[in-house]
């Protein structure tokens, strides 16, 4: 169950975190306008310590960052939101996707140039947007990959022999096809 107290990291700042439960988690929200150079809006970074965190949900702003520095189970009792060029997953790149395990009651969304790399169970979709980038293992009730989107498995373990319980689907593949989006 998520805790009352809400986190929130300013642009162009960094926090860490400790494992334990908090409220909505807002990262890159506040703070400075476009960077010294007028690339638009500054990084944010939350990093956390490893462990279990609850949250009641997730938002990240554009250019902003969620990172496991060691293995963590992150519990969303709502929507994870990830805006444009922001990421949520290992801190480096020694780390597997699979050592962040992210289960979410509602929806995950991935805007343009997104990326999330983690073990993912979300109860809603999963929407990957415009050159978007998934990595790891994704379960969900639907999967949707923008034009351009990526999806990458881990590429070390097995495919289950269960079968995908989604539907998925391809927005660059429906275009000019007469189907419903």
């Amino acid at each position: 169950m998520p805790g009352q107290a809400r986190v929130t990291v300013a642009r162009g700042t960094a926090k860490t975190l400790a494992a334990g439960a908090y409220g909505d988690v807002c990262v890159g929200c506040g703070g400075g306008g476009n960077d010294s150079h007028g690339n638009g809006p500054p990084e944010a970074r939350l990093v956390l310590d490893g462990g279990t965190y609850q949250f009641a949900s997730v938002t990240l702003a554009a250019n902003s960052h969620l990172d496991c520095a060691a293995a963590c189970e992150l519990r969303v009792a709502g929507d994870v939101a990830i805006a444009h060029a922001g990421s949520l997953g290992p801190a480096t790149a020694a780390m597997e996707a699979l050592s962040v395990r992210l289960l979410v009651a509602g929806e995950v969304s991935l805007a343009s140039q997104s990326a999330l790399s983690a073990d993912a169970i979300a109860s809603g979709s999963v929407k990957v947007g415009v050159d978007g980038h998934a990595a790891g293992r994704i379960a969900a009730a639907e999967i949707e990959l923008g034009p351009g989107a990526q999806f990458a498995g881990d590429p070390r373990k097995r495919a289950s022999r269960t079968p995908l319980q989604a539907t998925i689907r391809n927005q660059s593949s429906d275009r000019g096809q007469g189907r419903p989006r």
